[in-house]
C-alpha cells in the first residue's frame, strides 16, 4: 500500500510525459476509474451551489444591461459581447428593413444582402475566438500553413467588418 502512495506522489510530482493523444486519453481514463465517485458528485454542487449564491450578481448584470446595454461581466470579452450584440442586431435588421440607401447598393435584396455579409463576419469572430479551429489547422496542415490560412481568413474578416464603418450612417429601418 505504501508503494502504491509512493508512486502517486512521484507521479504528482514529476508527471509522465505524454506522447501521444491516445497516452493521454489512457491516463485520463485511468485516472476517472481510481478517483472515487463521491469526488464528480461534490464537484457537480459545488458548481450548483455557486450558481444559487451567484444569483444576486446575475440580477445585478441583467439590471446593468438594461440600463447601460453592458455589464460589469460583458466588459471581461467586450469584443466577443459587442460581436455578438452586432451579428444579431444586423441580422434582425435585415429581416424586418423597409428601406435602402439606394444610392450606394442599388437594391434591397442587395442591401439585405450586405447586412448579411457584415453579420457573419462577426459571427466568424466569435467562432474563431471560441473554436480551436487553429489547433484542428495545425493538425490537418502544418503550423505554417495553419497559420497562413488564419492570416487570410482574418484579413477577408476584416474587410467585412470596415463595411459596417462604410454603411455606419445607413443602419435604419
Amino acid at each position: 500500500m505504501a508503494d502504491e502512495e509512493e508512486q502517486i506522489i512521484q507521479q504528482t510530482i514529476q508527471p509522465e510525459q505524454t506522447t501521444s493523444l491516445a497516452d493521454f486519453k489512457t491516463r485520463i481514463k485511468k485516472w476517472e476509474d481510481e478517483t472515487p465517485f463521491y469526488m464528480f458528485w461534490y464537484y457537480d454542487f459545488k458548481r450548483g451551489l455557486k450558481e444559487v449564491l451567484d444569483v444576486h450578481r446575475k440580477i445585478h448584470c441583467f439590471w446593468q444591461r438594461g440600463r447601460r446595454g453592458y455589464s460589469y461581466r460583458d466588459l471581461w470579452s467586450f469584443d466577443y459581447y459587442l460581436s455578438n450584440v452586432i451579428s444579431k442586431g444586423l441580422r434582425d435588421l435585415a429581416k424586418i428593413t423597409h428601406g435602402f440607401p439606394d444610392q450606394h447598393v442599388g437594391s434591397f435584396e442587395n442591401w439585405q444582402r450586405l447586412l448579411f455579409i457584415i453579420a457573419d463576419a462577426f459571427e466568424e469572430h466569435n467562432y474563431e475566438d471560441d473554436s480551436d479551429l487553429y489547433s484542428k489547422d495545425t493538425e490537418e496542415y502544418g503550423v505554417e500553413e495553419a497559420l497562413e490560412r488564419f492570416k487570410k481568413r482574418y484579413e477577408i474578416r476584416k474587410e467585412k467588418m470596415k463595411l459596417l464603418i462604410e454603411y455606419w450612417g445607413n443602419l435604419w429601418d
